[in-house]
C-alpha cells in the first residue's frame, strides 16, 4: 500500500525462513567452489591413463597410436607413446616392435594442476639434432585434474583405465631409465 504521507509504497518483509533460503542460495556454491579450491580431488596415481588417437592409415582396425601416462605415488612419472592394439577382450595391449617413445621424470601437484618434469627420453631411434630432444625442450609439462579419474593436457584428455598392467611396461621404462637421453643441459 502507498503510504499517503511519504508517497512511497512499504514492501511487507519476508518471513525469516526465507531469507534464510535465499542466502544459502547464494552462499552453497561459493562455498562449493572454496571447497573444490582448498581440496582438489586426489591424483589417479598407480593407473595408467590413456589416450587413444584414431588408427593411422594402413593401420588395422585394432592398431592405433597412444599415449599413457603413469604418475606413481612417489612422484615418479612415466610416458608411453606408441601403437596398441585392442585385443578383442576390451584391453590393450603395447605392441611390440621399434615404433614407441618412453619419458620417465617426476611429477608434482599444486592444486588441480600436475606438473610433470621429463628426465630422460628414450626413442628406437636417438634424436641426433643439434640441440635437446624435442621432448627434453618441453621438459616441464602441466596436465590438469579432469574429473576423479583423468588429466587434460590442452586439448587431449587421459582417462583412467582398467587395466592393471600392459605386458612389456616394466622394461620400456627400464629402457628409458637406463640408456635414456637426458633432458639434462651438458
Amino acid at each position: 500500500m502507498e503510504d499517503l504521507v511519504s508517497g512511497s509504497s512499504a514492501q511487507p518483509r519476508a518471513p525469516w525462513w526465507r531469507q534464510a533460503l535465499q542466502l544459502a542460495a547464494l552462499l552453497l556454491p561459493l562455498l562449493g567452489l572454496i571447497l573444490r579450491l582448498a581440496f582438489p580431488p586426489p591424483v589417479p596415481t598407480g593407473r595408467f591413463l590413456v589416450y587413444v588417437d584414431k588408427p593411422g592409415p594402413g593401420n588395422p582396425d585394432s592398431m592405433a597410436s597412444a599415449t599413457i601416462l603413469l604418475f606413481k605415488a612417489d612422484g615418479q612419472y612415466a610416458e608411453y607413446t606408441g601403437f596398441v592394439a585392442d585385443s578383442g577382450k576390451g584391453e590393450l595391449a603395447l605392441v611390440p616392435g621399434d615404433s614407441s617413445t618412453e619419458v620417465v621424470g617426476t611429477w608434482r601437484q599444486d592444486g588441480r594442476t600436475l606438473t610433470a618434469r621429463r628426465r630422460r627420453v628414450a626413442r628406437p631411434t636417438p634424436y641426433d639434432g643439434p640441440y635437446l630432444d624435442p621432448l627434453c625442450r618441453s621438459s616441464m609439462v602441466e596436465y590438469h585434474l579432469v574429473g576423479r579419474d583423468g588429466v587434460r593436457d590442452g586439448k587431449t584428455v587421459f582417462q583412467a583405465s582398467d587395466q592393471r598392467s600392459f605386458a612389456g611396461w616394466d622394461e620400456y621404462v627400464s629402457r628409458a631409465m637406463s640408456s635414456g637421453a637426458s633432458c639434462s643441459v651438458r
